[in-house]
């Protein structure tokens, strides 16, 4: 059972965190299960099972092994599944616990993506981030025109007209903490040949990798 102090701490944490049982059954966890779309409540006593990609239930069982035998916190790339089906790859870190004479962990799950859009205020095309639940992000020349494509379902090679101005789209897609999104940068017609599509995508890319490369070096 966790401590109503410890309870305290974990809900402040930024990482989803689970306290499971040795047969691999949830007994509970922090705040933080909701932002996989979970209801905490309804997980309690499901083997943790449930929210791992079948693929990687087997990697996640032995590493919690090698942590109960030595004692010993562990680490292991996964692809957890939140409410919407998707997998969404994280890093597990396993904690052995003992309660009472039994043996316990917590697994705590941090996302392998967690971007600062704000990256996309350099681009001079409208640029847009979507999730399940709607708009992310929008930079400045996206929220100029967010009103006029917010009812609009655009896709990849889509062409609209905002404003006056024509636009083709391109979509790119990616993970955000525990979902996917979408991005979709708008570029003036006028302007669409292969170079410069080439060129927009590339440069999300590098702001992204560089993004990434950026987390893990502060981390470092």
């Amino acid at each position: 059972m966790i401590l109503s102090y410890e309870m305290e701490v974990l809900d402040v944490l930024d990482e989803v965190i689970f306290h499971l049982n040795s047969k691999f059954e949830v007994l509970g966890g922090n705040k933080r299960v909701e932002d996989l779309g979970f209801d905490l409540e309804n997980l309690k006593g499901k083997v943790l099972d449930v929210i791992i990609s079948p693929q990687y239930r087997r990697v996640f069982r032995a590493s919690a092994e090698v942590s109960f035998k030595v004692w010993i916190t562990t680490k292991v790339k996964l692809r957890v599944l939140n409410a919407n089906g998707e997998q969404i790859p994280v890093e597990a870190k396993i904690f052995p616990k003992e309660n009472g004479g039994r043996a316990e962990f917590f697994v705590i799950l941090k996302p392998e993506y967690l971007w600062n859009f704000r990256v996309f205020e350099e681009f001079p095309y409208p640029v847009m981030v979507l999730g399940k639940k709607g708009v992310i992000f929008l930079n400045s020349s996206a929220f100029k025109i967010s009103e006029e494509v917010k009812f609009l379902k655009l896709d990849d090679g889509d062409e609209v007209e905002v404003g006056g101005i024509s636009y083709k789209v391109r979509k790119f897609e990616s993970f955000h903490g525990f979902s996917k999104v979408r991005i979709l940068i708008l570029i003036e017609i006028p302007q669409v040949d292969p170079r410069l599509e080439k060129f927009a995508m590339a440069g999300i890319m590098s702001s992204l990798i560089s993004h990434d490369l950026k987390n893990s070096l502060t981390t470092v």
